[in-house]
């Protein structure tokens, strides 16, 4: 992972510039975590629930673990109206997190897509009592993943990067003019045809000069100009 704000300010040191056209710099986001509305213990229904425990385990053995608890959970009637809640510690918000912890977070924020409507919560705690006591009541939210820092429940959201004059860096122009990209002959871009593709397509066409793309992809569909 990669703090952006200190990628910025290496490029800065470098001495790379930037133009007064630049324009890109107001979509960049970074994640923050947040605190979360406050939830009382009485604010939640009760619903059906497993807690999943990271394992002293290997990497690969801990989420072959989860996955089996997950996929037992999802083939089970009985948890057909029910969330799957998986507690990990010290998976994230840590400098020093704990790597197994840290891999079964990230399969479990996969895992996350393939269910809808928050079945499956995932809560990060950092071994204090007083986290370990909010963790009852935080699930009466409807958010789906936590981290719980000393009692405090903390809920992640994008928000936008300020970035001061003195860190905005390259413009487009000069990111086009830099660029080792050939535009002469036809570019070829695989897999193109999909939302990315056309946005790649744009991009390429107004920054670059491109004159003529060529997107391909695996699968028939039917397509439209980017």
């Amino acid at each position: 992972m990669v703090d952006i704000s200190r990628a910025y300010q290496a490029l800065a040191d470098a001495g790379i510039s930037y133009g007064p056209s630049f324009q890109c710099v107001r979509d960049l986001y970074r994640l923050e975590w947040n605190k979360s509305i406050q939830i009382t213990q009485s604010g939640g229904k009760t619903e059906t629930s497993l807690a999943v425990d990271t394992m002293e385990n290997g990497i690969r053995e801990a989420i072959a673990s989860v996955l089996g608890v997950v996929q037992k959970w999802s083939a089970h009637k009985a948890y057909a109206g029910g969330r799957l809640v998986i507690v990990t510690e010290k998976a994230t918000l840590d400098t020093d997190p704990d790597l197994v912890a840290a891999a079964v977070w990230g399969f479990v924020r996969s895992a996350q897509a393939e269910f809808s409507g928050g079945r499956i919560v995932l809560v990060d705690l950092d071994r204090s009592t007083e986290s370990e006591a909010a963790l009852t009541f935080t699930l009466a939210s409807k958010e789906d993943v936590f981290a719980i820092r000393k009692g405090t429940p903390l809920i992640p959201r994008l928000s936008k990067v300020a970035i001061s004059s003195n860190q905005v860096l390259i413009s487009p122009e000069t990111s086009a003019s830099a660029s080792t990209l050939d535009v002469s002959g036809t570019v070829l871009i695989t897999g193109g045809t999909g939302g990315l593709g056309a946005l790649l397509s744009r991009h390429i066409a107004r920054a670059y000069g491109a004159k003529s793309l060529l997107l391909i992809t695996a699968k028939s569909a039917h397509l439209s100009a980017p």
